[in-house]
Order: structure tokens, then sequence, then C-alpha cells
């Protein structure tokens, strides 16, 4: 029997059952990766960020996961928002929408690397705002979903990205607006749960 204890309402989801996996296989001495595979799915991603004690890359190497530690602390990081959206989302299904992708997904693959290098370096919030929307614009295409953006924030002053399973739990928003305002917008849309990058960083 195993008890376990979060310090944050569970229904924000944020990993909850790939960290559980990730504690109970250290107990064990059993591979995390392996027992998610076996379970859950999904790329591993969650169960690296489970073990880190910071910012990192991940992929899927052919043999084992590749976790590479990386400085990220944008200067513009008074400018970023995590959002909830109110309704959790089916990782499962957003894994098997993935799988059942027909297209070849090299290229899109190689388009996120250079993202992602992109996001790393930004200099500006301007600059980090390009790359999240061309990031989503990428993904909406992929999976012939719409962006959330357009869904629900097509009127936001900045760039909004999905977390998590595609279109749901929590989103990046990016807005040079004032903090009153940026929470002022999204209280008006129903969502009260707004945090900055240092109220995330904190959980």
């Amino acid at each position: 029997e195993a008890t376990t204890a979060i310090d944050f309402p569970r229904h924000w989801g944020l990993g909850t059952s790939s960290t559980l996996i990730a504690a109970l296989g250290r107990w064990a001495d059993a591979d995390p990766y392996r027992v998610l595979a076996d379970t859950l799915g999904g790329s591993g991603y969650d169960i690296a960020c489970a073990y880190a004690e910071g910012p990192l890359l991940y992929q899927r190497g052919k043999t084992s996961p590749v976790v590479q530690p990386v400085d990220f602390q944008p200067v513009f990081s008074h400018n970023l928002w995590f959002v909830y959206l109110g309704h959790k989302q089916d990782s499962r299904e957003g894994i098997r929408r993935y799988r059942a992708l027909t297209k070849s997904l090299r290229p899109v693959l190689a388009r996120v690397d250079r993202l992602t290098e992109r996001c790393l370096s930004a200099a500006t919030l301007s600059d980090f705002q390009q790359v999240l929307e061309e990031h989503e614009a990428l993904v909406s295409h992929t999976l012939e979903l719409p962006t959330v953006k357009s869904q629900y924030f097509s009127d936001f002053p900045g760039a909004v990205k999905s977390l998590g399973a595609w279109g749901g739990d929590f989103v990046l928003a990016a807005s040079a607006e004032p903090e009153a305002a940026t929470r002022a917008y999204f209280r008006e849309k129903g969502m009260e749960t707004v945090l900055g990058w240092g109220e995330m960083r904190g959980l």
C-alpha cells in the first residue's frame, strides 16, 4: 500500500501519474520508463521531469531516453503565465491520436528541433512569442486540430501555447501586457487559475 501527497490540486494534472510511476520505480528499483510503456504509454518525458531538478531537453533514443539539463531563465519570465483551462485532457487519447497519424513525421520533428533551439536562445519576448506561434501552427497542422488560441483566446494580446495533451490542462501564455490586465483577461474568460513563471516553478 502506498500513500502519496501533492501540494497542488490533483485535477491540474502536471504529470501526477508519471510522477507516481517514477517514485514507485525508484523505490522498487524498476525501470520507470518500461513501467510507463507497459501501463499509460507515452514518450517518457514526464518521467524525466519527475527526476529533474530544472529545465531539460528530452529525446527518445533508440535504446534509452536522452535527457539533457539546460539553462533556461528568460529575462522575460515575468511575461509568462500558466493558465489552467478547467478541463482535464485524456493523455491516452492524445497519444492514440498521435500514433494514428499516417503521414511522415520526420520533417515535422526536424522543424520541432529547430524551434526548440530558437526557444532556448530567444533573447526577447517577441522572439519567444514567434517561436510559440510557429510551434502551435505546426502541431495544429500535423494533428489536424485547431490551436488553443483560435478556440478560446483569439483576441488575446500575445501568444498562447498548449501544454501536455493538445488543447487541455494548462496553456502557456506570453504577453507584454501588465500582470493585472493579463489576469483580468483570463478571469473574464472563466479561468481563475493563472500562475506566474515563479509560482509554477515553486510548486
